[in-house]
């Protein structure tokens, strides 16, 4: 069985610390986008595989791609061929995830935090100027207002990354048949 657990979400809400937690933890794969941007921010894991756009119109053209999108001059896309076997994990954006589900079995998984949370990641990560990070938020806000409204994603809301987790905990519950038993899941202590 395969299928993608999609996370989503604004800016700084915890989305990276969940994907190294399901990798970690619960030993899902990362399924990682193709893009054709190069690396620019050490604060998060590496989610992308980065290629030439002549591999990626050889990938489109040979029917490989799940999705094909450009954006601020970057391109971005999925293999099928990179995608494993039993769970995996990725970051993408709404309309990425829609265009996975329409090709493969998704679960979309929306984190939303209060703003003050995901300010104050941003500011240890020292990525976005605080009108940057306001700007990026203020331009999100729709999409996210469509995420709330679609009824095949499942939000978390949570204070903090601990929360989060163990509300991914009790959301993983009628998966863990499905997960391989000689791997042990690790526990968070407390």
């Amino acid at each position: 069985m395969k299928k993608v657990f999609c996370l989503m979400g604004p800016l700084y809400n915890g989305k990276y610390e969940l994907y190294d937690y399901l990798v970690s933890a619960y030993h899902f794969e990362p399924f990682k986008t193709l893009t054709t941007r190069k690396k620019h921010n050490s604060c998060v894991p590496d989610i992308f595989k980065v290629v030439s756009l002549d591999k990626m119109v050889e990938a489109e053209h040979k029917d490989n791609l799940i999705y094909f999108e450009e954006y601020d001059g970057n391109h971005y896309g999925k293999l099928y061929s990179d995608l494993p076997m039993g769970f995996s994990v990725c970051i993408t954006n709404y309309h990425e995830y829609q265009l996975l589900s329409d090709r493969v079995n998704t679960v979309g998984i929306l984190i939303n935090q209060e703003l003050p949370k995901r300010y104050q990641r941003n500011f240890d990560c020292n990525h976005y100027s605080p009108s940057e990070f306001l700007k990026q938020d203020d331009e999100s806000k729709d999409v996210i207002n469509q995420m709330l409204a679609d009824d095949s994603i499942t939000k978390f809301n949570g204070d903090d990354l601990t929360q989060l987790k163990l509300k991914f905990d009790n959301f993983m519950k009628p998966y863990l048949k499905y997960l391989p038993r000689d791997i042990p899941i690790k526990r968070i202590k407390k």
